[in-house]
């Protein structure tokens, strides 16, 4: 995303939000400029578009951008729980024989939860009921921590040493 693109969506929320944004001065719109641009430049304009007027329609306050990244995050993830769950199904029934193959074939929040080939080779002995109640239940409630978990890891990992504050004024 451009710093022009940035700059039509803050113009969005100023539209969206004019009481909140009204006593901004020149300079504090700058920073929030180069800050969002900053926070959002690696995604594509018309999904973070998109996201923000989502959030609008919904919502009575100004967004953070950690509510516009939510609203990224329901539009772009295919992984569901019901998707994540059905991947687990299959790999449980293949597991008898096959459990290290399968388990490696798992996306990475299901290989978390279940946490290694022998666990899934036990879920495939389990009896069908347990699994598809209790055992669904516990991962369908768990799996949005799992997912925000691992993208914290993965986001750490591609800052690497580049972590850093720039000098900020009180």
């Amino acid at each position: 995303m451009t710093l022009q693109e940035t700059q039509k969506l803050l113009v969005i929320l100023k539209k969206a939000y004019p009481r909140y944004y009204m006593e901004s001065t020149k300079e504090e719109v700058e920073e929030t400029l180069m800050f969002y641009h900053d926070m959002f430049k690696d995604y594509h304009v018309e999904v973070v578009a998109t996201a923000l007027k989502n959030y609008v329609k919904v919502n009575k306050y100004p967004p953070t951008i950690a509510g516009i990244i939510e609203q990224i995050e329901l539009l772009t993830d295919n992984n569901t729980a019901e998707t994540l769950w059905t991947a687990i199904e299959k790999a449980v029934r293949n597991s008898t024989y096959n459990s290290v193959e399968e388990f490696e074939k798992l996306p990475p929040e299901c290989k978390q939860f279940i946490g290694s080939a022998k666990a899934l080779k036990e879920l495939g002995q389990m009896d069908g009921g347990t699994l598809n109640t209790v055992t669904k239940g516990q991962f369908i409630r768990t799996v949005g921590d799992i997912k925000r978990r691992t993208k914290a890891r993965e986001d750490y990992k591609k800052l690497g040493s580049g972590l850093y504050l720039e000098s900020v004024e009180d």
